[in-house]
């Protein structure tokens, strides 16, 4: 199958930045794309695109191009992932991602994205960077996140049937690249209905 592909692409250049060594796209926008991962027991779908691209020789050297994206928009997106040695599969729907700026000279670059998963909950993040502080600021939420999803890995620890419940959290990191030691993370979570079934698909354990 195909590894990615995209119904409809828009973008807008300018161009007399290009002569100042200057690459900005003022607005980006995917809509309808799906990204279709395999994984095997020890490479995926598009480990021989990464081995293509790879480069020979290592160069150090700064590019003197500046590079500048600008109000990105991926709509009606959706993501589809295969395990094959687990046999599991799940599909990710209406990913939406929004993403105000990314810099490449130094500037913060903020980041956004949300989307919802098939059995219901959803999942969201914001970024910001600033490349040339090497500072980042992160934040993580989930939504009522159904624990079915993470079946086929939880039966490879544990003799039960299946996992049931929700999950709500949010997460805080701050930190910089340049001292990775110093890391500010914070936050809460909380499971509810929590139901434990065995192979027969009797519940065993619950925990409201």
């Amino acid at each position: 199958s195909d590894f990615v592909t995209l119904k409809k692409l828009e973008v807008g250049i300018n161009y007399l930045k290009l002569i100042r060594k200057e690459v900005l796209l003022k607005h980006i926008g995917l809509h309808g794309f799906q990204i279709n991962v395999i994984q095997g027991d020890s490479t995926f779908n598009f480990s021989s695109i990464i081995e293509h691209f790879a480069p020979e020789n290592e160069d150090d050297t700064p590019s003197q191009w500046k590079v500048g994206l600008y109000d990105i928009h991926l709509t009606d997106g959706v993501i589809a992932y295969e395990n094959t040695p687990l046999n599991n599969r799940w599909n990710v729907h209406n990913l939406k991602l929004y993403i105000p700026g990314l810099y490449f000279s130094g500037k913060s670059t903020d980041v956004g994205l949300a989307f919802e998963l098939p059995t219901g909950g959803k999942i969201s993040t914001k970024m910001q960077y600033n490349m040339e502080l090497s500072e980042y600021n992160i934040t993580l939420q989930t939504d009522s996140i159904h624990l079915s999803n993470g079946d086929p890995f939880i039966k490879e620890y544990l003799n039960v049937g299946g996992l049931d419940g929700y999950l709500n959290s949010y997460t805080h990191i701050i930190g910089n690249l340049q001292n990775i030691e110093n890391v500010y993370i914070d936050g809460d979570a909380e499971i509810n209905d929590i139901k434990l079934y065995d192979e027969q698909g009797e519940t065993f354990a619950s925990l409201d």
